[in-house]
């Protein structure tokens, strides 16, 4: 038998190497993922005895997180402590350089410690033990500035659309608005009804689900308009990522594209947008601040200019809200802003050092 050509042998060799190459990062990546799947069984594990006993205990209505307002109470001791405060001011540096408390030099002050990590922490039990806390609790801990801006929008006879962001107490806001009676169906992702528990006081939390994908958005946006049709509110965070984001807009020195699907919901629908932000405060306290109803411009305009228009009025609160308290932002949606802006994140280290 002939032994093989000299060019064929080589081009052999070459393969059997490439082979080789793409079965090791193969066997890597499987490793990887299977590392993954282990650390993920090994914490499932040892939360499920928890969880098991807690799904039955709310099924029945009885309250399974610590009360709202003695757990605020514990967790500004606990965020007091100079070791806990160092441990979370680093896991957000590390986590968003670019984040306002990156660049402190020294300890947070009290007035604004707990307000800090209240923002960024914990915030699903926030969500959950103000559900549940008693009515005298809720109207302790959370106060209305500016209710009658919602009076003057609700005048017009139509539907509302109160467009948050993601700042401070935004996880609240549901609740929050719901209890004061205006029972708002909120834009959420999927992920939001995963971590939502039904509060005993009776009263049902609606959530507009906008998943991925163009369909589901138009879905979305179809359900919020049969709402506001039928004289009801709808919660946005107008100044998250989904949908059509392509209003650019000055924006802290630089530039931000922002999304139009709360100033298109408004023109199709007719209902006035009204600002309204959640301040979390000392001891769990939560301000609802309202803004007035934003200008909607003149029925002669243009569409896109209407659009432009509201969404630089809601533009504009924002830059404020942040600048007035930066550390307040959120980590992971302060990246999810950069991946849509030219602004500089200086801009609001230099607000936090100068309140400092």
């Amino acid at each position: 038998m002939a032994a093989p050509a000299p060019g064929r042998a080589a081009r052999g060799l070459r393969r059997a190497r490439a082979e080789a190459r793409h079965a090791v990062r193969r066997a890597r990546r499987g490793l990887r993922s299977a590392r993954k799947r282990v650390r993920k069984q090994i914490q499932w594990f040892g939360w499920r005895p928890v969880v098991e006993l807690l799904r039955p205990l709310d099924a029945l209505g009885i309250p399974v997180v610590a009360p709202y307002a003695a757990g605020s109470r514990w967790l500004a001791r606990i965020w007091a402590l100079p070791a806990v405060e160092r441990r979370l001011v680093r896991r957000v540096a590390r986590s968003c350089p670019e984040h306002p408390v990156a660049g402190r030099s020294g300890p947070l002050r009290a007035d604004e410690r707990e307000r800090f990590f209240s923002s960024l922490f914990l915030t699903t039990w926030r969500l959950n033990a103000l559900a549940r806390c008693p009515d005298e609790v809720f109207r302790r801990c959370v106060s209305l500035e500016g209710p009658e801006h919602v009076e003057k929008a609700r005048a017009a006879g139509r539907g509302v659309i109160f467009a948050s962001a993601h700042h401070g107490a935004a996880e609240a806001m549901s609740v929050a608005l719901g209890r004061v009676g205006i029972a708002p169906h909120c834009f959420a992702a999927v992920e939001f009804e995963r971590r939502l528990l039904r509060g005993r006081s009776g009263w049902p939390l609606q959530v507009i689900v906008r998943a991925p994908g163009r369909a589901s958005g138009l879905r979305a946006m179809a359900q919020a308009r049969a709402v506001l049709k039928g004289r009801g509110a709808v919660l946005i965070l107008a100044d998250g990522g989904k949908g059509q984001v392509d209003v650019e807009l000055p924006f802290l020195g630089g530039t931000q594209r922002f999304a139009q699907g709360f100033a298109t919901l408004a023109l199709v629908s007719g209902a006035p947008v009204v600002p309204v932000f959640g301040i979390p405060g000392p001891q769990g306290r939560v301000a609802v601040r309202f803004l007035p109803p934003l200008d909607a411009g003149a029925p002669e305009w243009p569409r896109s200019r209407r659009i432009r228009h509201l969404v630089a009025q809601y533009a504009r609160h924002l830059e404020e809200r942040l600048l007035e308290d930066p550390l307040l932002i959120k980590s992971v949606d302060l990246e999810g802003m950069r991946r849509h802006g030219s602004w500089d994140a200086a801009a609001l280290r230099a607000a936090a050092t100068s309140g400092s």
